[in-house]
């Protein structure tokens, strides 16, 4: 006769539950068309750039950004440089529009991550299979930091063939790399808010909506703080102003600790939305 101990040791050795990264393949593969129409559009945009720069090369582009709009548009710093094909690239492609388009793509991702699963219900056949609620969280995470880090690769292969294909278009790698590693650390802020909001939101149109919005408020914070001084504290409580890309690229200006403000931010928003997500009623 089997004993109910001994039967329940068998199960668990035909059960061993969940190997791998189930939860983040699955993520990415829900992902992989907003994933891919984000690569795309990087390309897309890095390839007019260096098609337009042959003709745009004698527009004195420079003299724009000495104004208060013209800083704006690349994040609020004054770029002085010779480097045409950077100036351009920073208006753009980098500067504030990466940050808005390209995390807008992140931010979507990342507000939609848990919140699709409870949306669906699927969460409750998922932490039935031997998961935890913070591994089935952390895998969302990583799956979206993995994401963005696809995003940032193929953002640094994209400008690497521009500077192949596109005559008179240079850059200098060293600055390219440090500003796209201040755009990596913009994009673990915005997953860490997407995390954050996605762990009680339920519909994941909806949380991955107020995470844009977030974006859209904090790039209003910056350009509204960049024109005048009556409201620089403005612009220094937005997001936006501790990546200022541009100002890397163009002004080979770096602050180091402006990168790891965003990174901290990240890593807390994330934290806290794993103490929401494990302490809230999904049955709600």
């Amino acid at each position: 006769m089997t004993t109910p101990t001994a039967t329940t040791q068998a199960g668990s050795q035909m059960s061993p539950g969940p190997r791998g990264w189930p939860i983040l393949r699955a993520t990415l593969r829900q992902n992989r068309i907003a994933t891919g129409l984000a690569c795309f559009y990087i390309i897309l945009i890095v390839f007019v750039v260096g098609l337009m720069f042959p003709v745009l090369r004698d527009v004195n582009f420079l003299a724009l950004l000495s104004t208060p709009v013209g800083a704006a548009l690349v994040g609020g710093a004054s770029v002085q440089s010779d480097n045409l094909f950077a100036t351009f690239l920073s208006i753009e492609f980098y500067g504030v529009w990466y940050c808005l388009m390209f995390g807008g793509f992140l931010a979507y991702i990342a507000g939609g991550a848990i919140a699709r699963s409870i949306e669906d219900g699927s969460i409750d056949f998922i932490l039935t299979r031997s998961f935890s609620r913070s591994r089935f969280y952390m895998e969302q995470w990583a799956a979206v930091l993995l994401i963005a880090l696809i995003m940032s690769l193929w953002s640094l292969l994209s400008v690497y063939l521009a500077t192949v294909l596109f005559e008179g278009a240079q850059l200098e790698w060293k600055w390219v790399l440090l500003t796209q590693l201040v755009l990596g650390a913009f994009f673990v802020f915005v997953a860490g808010l997407g995390l954050l909001i996605s762990s009680f939101v339920n519909a994941s149109r909806a949380a991955g909506g107020i995470v844009i919005s977030v974006l859209v408020l904090a790039y209003l914070m910056q350009t509204l703080g960049s024109l005048t001084d009556r409201f620089h504290w403005m612009e220094q409580l937005s997001p936006l102003y501790y990546a200022p890309s541009a100002r890397v690229l163009v002004n080979h200006e770096l602050v180091w600790w402006h990168p790891v403000v965003l990174i901290g931010l990240g890593l807390v928003l994330m934290l806290a939305g794993l103490v929401v997500f494990n302490r809230r009623d999904i049955a709600e």
